[in-house]
C-alpha cells in the first residue's frame, strides 16, 4: 500500500553484499509512526530526506519492516501522439524487415526500398497484405519404375 509521510529519521545503519552488489541499510522513520529499513546501493541515499515528504510503500514481514520509495518516473506520453515520430518508427521497422528479406547484392537497393515501402504501407493500414498461394506440386508419374539405389534415403 502506498503511503505519504514526512521523514523524521534517515540514518545509515549497516551494509552487506548480495548477488555481487554492495548494499547499505538505512533506518527510516516517518511522522505517522511508520518505520523500517531501506536498502540502497548508495551510502548517501537521496530518496528519504529528513524534513521532506516522501511517498513510500511499507512492506511488513516477520524479518522486519521494509520501506521502498514509490517511483516517480513518468513516460512522456506526448511522444506517442506525435504522428511524424510514429511514421518514422514504422518506416524504420519496415526498412529493417525488408533488409532481412531482400538480397541487396542480387536485387539492388531499389528493390529493398520497394519492399520497405510495401511493409510501411501495410503497417500504416493503407494496403492489405498480399498473400501468394504456393504452387501445387506437379503430379508424379507412378507408372515408371524407380531404381531403389537412386533413392536419397
Amino acid at each position: 500500500m502506498e503511503k505519504k509521510g514526512i521523514v523524521t529519521l534517515a540514518n545509515w545503519s549497516s551494509e552487506y553484499d548480495f548477488n555481487g552488489k554492495h548494499l547499505f541499510v538505512h533506518s527510516i522513520s516517518f511522522d505517522n509512526k511508520d518505520a523500517g529499513e531501506y536498502h540502497s546501493i548508495s551510502q548517501t541515499q537521496t530518496k528519504f530526506i529528513v524534513g521532506q515528504e516522501a511517498e513510500y510503500t511499507l512492506l511488513v514481514s516477520d524479518k522486519g519492516n521494509r520501506i521502498k520509495p514509490v517511483s516517480t518516473f513518468q513516460q512522456n506520453s506526448r511522444d506517442n501522439e506525435n504522428p511524424k515520430r510514429q511514421e518514422s518508427i514504422q518506416r524504420q521497422t519496415a526498412l529493417k524487415i525488408a533488409s532481412e528479406c531482400v538480397d541487396i547484392d542480387k536485387h539492388g537497393i531499389d528493390s529493398l526500398f520497394a519492399v520497405a515501402d510495401k511493409f510501411a504501407a501495410w503497417l500504416d493500414g493503407k494496403q492489405e497484405p498480399v498473400v501468394q498461394t504456393p504452387q501445387q506440386p506437379t503430379e508424379i508419374d507412378t507408372t515408371k519404375a524407380v531404381d531403389s539405389n537412386q533413392m536419397p534415403f
